[in-house]
């Protein structure tokens, strides 16, 4: 399934992330160990209007191979299919390497604040919402506020795009612009009737009345 799906918005398809300087990559059997709970980024894709996009497996501490998303002919959505680039110690990194994947730990706070630093906004609430109906306790930072919360509580995709966070991803689609927590997409989209208190929305409130004093429909029909 693609990022697209995910969201209910095309995904980003050849962006890169902005300063991204990951470890040394992982052997097989560093990343299948007991020990070990990962999620690997790499370039998948490869379809009509697609180059290629951010592709998503996982590897329980069992070593068992979990498909996020994949798409195109790069996708990696069987464990014969994750079997046959990691098929031995080199194959894998050479794989990794080729493919600019990279290789995260969901448990580990360090490296999942990389994570959400470096990829796009869209990209991060897909992983994150997969991850947590994974059972994994992974925490989002807000744009606005700074705290961190469950995928499950951001504002939703509509949300978002209805209150102008998103943009262009360069082809057909757009992606959303920043993680917001549900409150702070409110805050951002909410404002206080400037005659009667009641909360309304904010674009229609100031287009009624005025960013200093904004009108709800209520009072601005009362008025005419």
């Amino acid at each position: 399934m693609s990022l697209g799906g995910l969201l209910g918005m095309e995904s980003t398809t050849n962006a890169t992330p902005a300063t991204a300087t990951p470890a040394a990559l992982p052997t097989r059997s560093d990343i299948e160990s007991p020990e070990a709970h990962h999620f690997v980024v790499y370039q998948g894709g490869g379809y009509d209007g697609c180059v290629w996009e951010w592709n998503v497996f996982r590897l329980d501490g069992d070593g068992c191979f979990r498909d996020v998303f994949s798409s195109g002919y790069a996708g990696v959505s069987t464990p014969s299919e994750y079997d046959d680039i990691s098929l031995g110690e080199d194959d894998f990194k050479v794989w990794a390497s080729d493919a600019k994947a990279e290789v995260f730990d969901p448990r580990d706070e360090a490296s999942w604040g990389i994570f959400c630093r470096e990829y796009q906004a869209s990209f991060v609430l897909g992983v994150g919402v997969k991850l947590g109906e994974a059972g994994y306790d992974v925490r989002l930072p807000c744009g606005q506020c700074g705290h961190s919360f469950a995928p499950e509580d951001m504002a939703s995709a509509q949300d978002m795009y209805e209150g102008g966070y998103y943009k262009g991803n360069g082809g057909i689609g757009i992606v959303v612009t920043d993680s917001l927590c549900g409150g702070c997409l409110h805050d951002a989209c909410h404002v206080e009737c400037s005659k009667c208190g009641v909360d309304t929305d904010r674009d229609e409130a100031e287009y009624r009345g005025s960013e200093e004093a904004p009108v709800c429909d209520s009072c601005h029909h009362e008025e005419n």
